[in-house]
């Protein structure tokens, strides 16, 4: 059996904290219900980071992958012996983006999914900020999974490129930073053969072809058993 576990609580007092303060509350819970893959929503960790558009003060206070942040994130994540998935807006070489990262068991970086979308980046931001150019996959616990971060589901522009991971991936899981009506979740998963987990801060849907698909609740958690399914 394979479980995601979404997290629900929010974090207190978000653009006042360190990056990662509280994330042992949800480790905690996720280690309490077995889940296999924890995943917090797109703006979880984005809210504290607060985005200027101002290039020169965002790119100094962003995290790198290589940096102090994602160092400590590193060490605890090893600690708590639990995947976990993230949002978090990155300074990649220069360039600012939003992105979502899959961290293995031992803390180790598994997938960074660059969006795709510009739904996050001002009309009057410099070309620095930059959208994700192509996606990938990754196989966890026997199953193909895709991420599409932000709006990316939603974006036509990337339709072509969206059909073909539905040929590839066992579930497409969209950690999304925009809410979306029931229809309008409806229609879109109706494009895609493969199960759909769209999820934000305030609510989770799992869809497959139109249709609503269970899910349970429990300790602060969104519990979904994609095998059951």
């Amino acid at each position: 059996m394979f479980t995601i576990g979404i997290v629900r609580t929010t974090p207190e007092s978000p653009s006042n904290q360190p990056l990662f303060n509280g994330i042992e509350a949800p480790l905690n819970a996720a280690k309490t219900a077995g889940i296999d893959l924890l995943l917090f929503d797109m703006t979880y960790f984005q809210e504290r980071q607060a985005l200027t558009f101002d290039y020169e003060k965002d790119i100094h206070r962003l995290p790198g992958m290589h940096g102090e942040e994602i160092a400590d994130l590193h060490s605890r994540l090893r600690q708590e012996n639990v995947p976990v998935g993230l949002g978090l807006f990155e300074n990649d070489g220069g360039g600012i983006f939003s992105s979502y990262l899959i961290f293995d068991r031992d803390g180790t970086l598994k997938l960074k999914q660059k969006q795709g979308s510009r739904d996050w980046i001002k009309e009057t931001a410099n070309a620095d900020y930059r959208k994700g150019l192509s996606y990938e996959t990754i196989r966890f616990k026997e199953r193909t999974l895709a991420f599409l971060p932000g709006e990316d589901v939603f974006c036509d522009e990337k339709l072509n490129a969206l059909l073909d991971l539905d040929t590839i991936a066992d579930y497409i899981i969209c950690p999304a930073n925009k809410e979306r009506d029931d229809d309008e979740l409806k229609q879109r998963s109706e494009i895609f053969a493969t199960p759909l987990l769209w999820f934000t801060k305030k609510r989770t849907a799992f869809l497959r072809q139109g249709k609503q698909l269970p899910f349970d609740k429990s300790a602060g958690l969104d519990i979904v058993t994609p095998g059951n399914n």
